[in-house]
């Protein structure tokens, strides 16, 4: 069974992985919608964890949605299947298996320095003589900064032209967006669809 959970709050992630297991793993019937909007409603209005929660469930039987709260606390709009939502740093996780994937079907290997998948054109920074390598963005060892401004794909191509690494890539572990922002374009890139 497979569970895709959208959330405004990132503190409701252990819920992911409770939706994603089968019943046969936890060792009970898997919950109902009505208990799930329970547990919803409760994180919502008892504990005030966050506004509004979408939960999707694709399992053998089809798919349905479980929804509880609303868009933002100043709204009367509710939260459903079609509300979007910033997952952030969730799709870090998805970023790293689709490399891992690529990796396994020989598409492209972890130790590649990231210019081999960009255009000519864009100049990645490098320190001590030590190129950012695929390895080095999946694992926050790049040496890029956390964050820039323009997440444009030429904003970000700009700020690499004139960034300077935080520390020798592979050296030292950095919380970074924009490596993993990195990654998932030069994945992009390489599978030649959008992420």
């Amino acid at each position: 069974m497979l569970a895709k959970v959208c959330l405004l709050n990132p503190r409701y992630a252990w819920l992911a992985l409770i939706l994603s297991l089968t019943p046969a793993a936890i060792g009970a019937d898997f919950p109902s919608d009505s208990e799930i909007r329970a547990l919803l409603r409760d994180y919502i209005e008892r504990d005030h964890w966050g506004v509004g929660i979408v939960v999707g469930i694709v399992d053998e039987h089809g798919s349905r949605i479980i929804s509880y709260g609303k868009l933002d606390n100043g709204s009367s709009s509710q939260v459903d299947g079609d509300t979007l939502f910033e997952i952030g740093s969730i799709t870090k996780t998805f970023t790293a298996l689709l490399l891992e994937d690529m990796v396994a079907r020989g598409e492209m290997k972890l130790d590649d320095p990231v210019e081999k998948f960009l255009p000519e054109k864009v100049k990645i920074p490098s320190k001590g003589g030590r190129k950012i390598t695929l390895l080095d963005l999946a694992t926050h060892s790049s040496g890029l900064p956390r964050d820039i401004n323009d997440w444009t794909v030429q904003g970000m191509y700009d700020f690499l032209g004139r960034c300077q690494l935080i520390s020798k890539p592979g050296t030292k572990v950095l919380y970074s967006n924009l490596g993993f922002c990195l990654l998932g374009h030069v994945i992009e890139l390489r599978a030649g669809t959008n992420f």
